[in-house]
């Protein structure tokens, strides 16, 4: 479970003993790199701490695992799966984000002045480069994205897979009351819980 941007440990915590209770018979290995200064530093970091906790006899890559990413974390487990000189490719099997940004956030746009704040602007050079890597590696692992409406923080556009995803991947939007914004708290949302939970339930494909 990967987490997002500022955030110390809290969602992971969260999302992790929600699907503890649902699905006790599994491994959870927590990381939270939303404190890196940049997404390839964030990036490494997972790659270090999966290999800590499950090393891979494998070259160049880590043992298959399956990912559960909490907002920026789900622009950290795409880049933490491709190919990189200085670290290991995150070898993922199937993708899940909660409320990430894979097209940009309105409210890095906004505000989004330094570090993995600015690379999360829609249509960054951190954003083009990573489409790029993308296409080249040519990976396949499918991703399931949740969104819920009325998300202030990354706003509908950046909700979206960008095309070149669209083929491996869908959205799953969520309703929320008009009074709420649909980030805060989305990794605790038991809609969410719940279906994860019965997709790694399923075998993968």
């Amino acid at each position: 479970v990967i987490g997002g941007y500022g955030d110390p440990g809290l969602a992971t915590t969260v999302t992790v003993a929600k699907l503890r209770r649902r699905l006790p018979d599994r491994t959870y290995i927590k990381v939270s790199p939303g404190l890196s200064s940049t997404m390839d530093n964030a990036a490494a970091a997972v790659v270090e701490r999966f290999e800590q906790e499950r090393p891979s006899n494998r070259p160049g890559e880590t043992a298959e695992v399956d990912v559960v990413a909490i907002s920026m974390g789900g622009l950290v487990a795409r880049l933490a799966a491709m190919p990189a000189d200085e670290r290991s490719r995150l070898n993922i099997r199937r993708l899940y984000t909660i409320c990430s940004p894979h097209s940009g956030a309105l409210l890095a746009d906004r505000a989004g002045f330094f570090g993995s704040g600015r690379e999360m602007r829609s249509n960054s050079p951190f954003l083009q480069e990573l489409t790029r890597v993308e296409l080249a590696a040519a990976s396949d692992f499918p991703i399931v994205a949740y969104a819920r409406e009325n998300d202030s923080a990354i706003g509908d556009p950046g909700l979206q897979l960008p095309p070149h995803l669209h083929d491996r991947g869908h959205v799953v939007w969520l309703p929320m009351p008009f009074w709420r914004s649909g980030h805060p708290g989305a990794y605790g949302d038991k809609r969410i819980i719940g279906d994860i939970a019965r997709r790694l339930s399923e075998p993968a494909p």
